[in-house]
Formats: C-alpha cells, structure tokens, sequence
C-alpha cells in the first residue's frame, strides 16, 4: 500500500510481523515458565513427602516410646540419634549435636553433663533426667 509520498507503508507490515513473533515468543517464554513450575511443583511434592515420612517415624517412635509399661535407661554413651530423638524435648537436631559432642569431646562422665551440649537446658534435663544414665564405654 502506497502512502501519501508514494512509498509504500510498511508499518503496518512491520506491526503484524513483530506482533506474530511476539506472540511466538511471549508463548515460548510461558511454556518456559510452565514447565519450570511443574518441576518446581513436583520437587515440592517430592520434598513434602519425604519430610512427611521422617516426622512420622519420629511421631511414631515417641509414641513407641511414650506407650511402654517401663522405660528402660538410656545411655548417653551408647545411644543412636533415633534413641535420643524419642526422649520428650530431644528433637533430631539436639540429639546430632549430642552425639558430634560425645564424638569431639568425649563420653560423658553424668547424666548431668548433659547440659554442656548447646541447646540443652535444666527443664529438658529435669523431664528426662531418670530415664538418662551415663557409663564409660
């Protein structure tokens, strides 16, 4: 189409032809971001599962322990993180600091030395303080 000075317009043609490839690529960039999203969905789901799978085992090993006639002694010495994880108060992250402290430092002597381990306080202690026993190993 010719315009008033007699070349042609092809401003028109220009707009049409950026338009189409925007959208071509405005398209591309929203598949992107789709799919990214789906992995990031599954990823989460994943995640989700598997932090759902460890709080259940530990739930279900306090439950273990909570329901027992009697409770039998833990030693501070020889107990596994699970071990230390069932006491009331103790959570995953104290008992692995329990046991790096036992591995760098030393066995405990007490039952009492307890409390030298970050994160452990007299009120855990006083819940917890007759099921604990400390033997050299």
């Amino acid at each position: 189409m010719k315009d008033s000075h007699g070349s042609y317009d092809n401003s028109r043609y220009l707009c049409l032809k950026t338009g189409v490839l925007g959208s071509m690529r405005t398209s591309r960039r929203a598949l992107i971001h789709l799919l990214l999203l789906l992995c990031g969905c599954l990823l989460l789901r994943r995640w989700s599962k598997r932090r759902t799978s460890l709080n259940q085992e530990r739930m279900a090993a306090k439950l273990a322990w909570s329901s027992r006639p009697s409770r039998r002694k833990i030693d501070l010495n020889r107990a596994t993180a699970m071990e230390l994880a069932s006491l009331p108060g103790i959570g995953s992250g104290l008992a692995g600091r329990i046991i790096a402290y036992r591995r760098w430092i030393g066995p405990f002597h007490e039952a009492d030395d307890i409390l030298l381990v970050p994160g452990m306080s007299e009120r855990k202690l006083a819940r917890i303080r007759d099921i604990l026993i400390a033997t050299t190993p």
